[in-house]
């Protein structure tokens, strides 16, 4: 029988395969060691990923404990305007759309005065009653405006609180807007804007609105500098929650706008802060408007035990 192969031949033959086998083995053996790699890479990755989670859910966990505590601890306060700066500066601000409801169904925050017609109980005194009365008769019957004055004034000082005093001097700017004594009547609505702006009155509606209003309607006979600066302080005061919103505001706003589009004397960094005030403003409204009866439906659906919220 012939020989198939040649020694030579069968010794390049046992090479080869020979070389094979060990590329086999070795390439089996990177494979393997790859694979391994990637899972030892993979658990690492899933390791560092549940430390990060950890450490996130505790910073979390950490932060609402805190805010929970902050919100406790600032609606055990009975001055209302310090109860919205606070929870607007150091609670609410961790929250991209903050609304807070009470039991009545009410919001809280944003401040919102739903019902014009019900405002808070007044008890003012019988000689401020008497004074008023002769002023608001002096005003709008007789037209006797010098008299009206001196018995504005005069309730003035009878004032029992916050809210008698208000409606004396929002009285006395609107006579001295009739007398044509604009700076006067700037004044009172200044001191209103200043002192009384978190006041509603008896009608359910905020004085410094009419003040705000009043501004913006006579802003031709006011020193348009001082009328700026009331109308971004109202502004200002509305954002941090001092000042509540009704179904109003979206007028005023667009008043507001108009009023700076009407005067060109402001630079545009001022520009921007307003226009940015006012859609703060607007998206708070927004989420009254858009959200509040679903809110209010889910409150009434569902018992309050469900509606406590539990931190995990």
């Amino acid at each position: 029988m012939r020989q198939i192969l040649s020694p030579a031949s069968r010794l390049i033959a046992v090479f080869i395969l020979t070389m094979i086998a060990s590329g086999g083995i070795l390439t089996y053996l990177s494979i393997n060691s790859i694979s391994n790699f990637k899972e030892l890479t993979e658990k690492k990755i899933k390791e560092e990923q549940a430390s990060i989670a950890g450490r996130l859910s505790s910073n979390i966990q950490q932060a609402l404990e805190n805010a929970a505590g902050n919100f406790t601890n600032i609606m055990a306060s009975e001055d209302v305007t310090d109860i919205f700066q606070k929870l607007y500066f150091d609670t609410l601000s961790l929250i991209e759309d903050p609304f807070i409801v009470n039991r009545s169904n009410a919001f809280i925050w944003p401040w919102f005065l739903e019902n014009r017609g019900i405002g808070p109980e007044v008890k003012s005194s019988a000689a401020y009653q008497q004074a008023l009365h002769r002023a608001e008769r002096m005003e709008f019957m007789e037209g006797d405006y010098t008299g009206a004055v001196q018995n504005y004034r005069q309730s003035q000082a009878y004032a029992a609180g916050k809210i008698d005093s208000a409606r004396s001097v929002n009285g006395l700017a609107r006579v001295y807007l009739k007398m044509g004594d604009h700076a006067k009547a700037f004044s009172c609505y200044s001191e209103i804007t200043s002192d009384s702006y978190s006041v509603i009155d008896p009608n359910g509606f905020p004085f410094v609105y009419y003040a705000i209003i009043n501004i913006l309607e006579r802003g031709d006979t006011f020193n348009k500098d001082l009328a700026g600066s009331e109308i971004e302080i109202f502004l200002s005061r509305v954002v941090n929650g001092t000042i509540p919103l009704n179904n109003s505001t979206e007028d005023i706003l667009a008043g507001i706008s108009s009023w700076y589009n009407e005067n060109h004397d402001f630079k545009d960094e001022k520009a921007a802060m307003i226009e940015n005030k006012i859609r703060i403003i607007y998206n708070r409204l927004k989420i009254v408007n858009d959200c509040g009866s679903f809110i209010m439906d889910f409150l009434h659906e569902k018992p309050d035990q469900e509606n406590t919220p539990r931190l995990p």
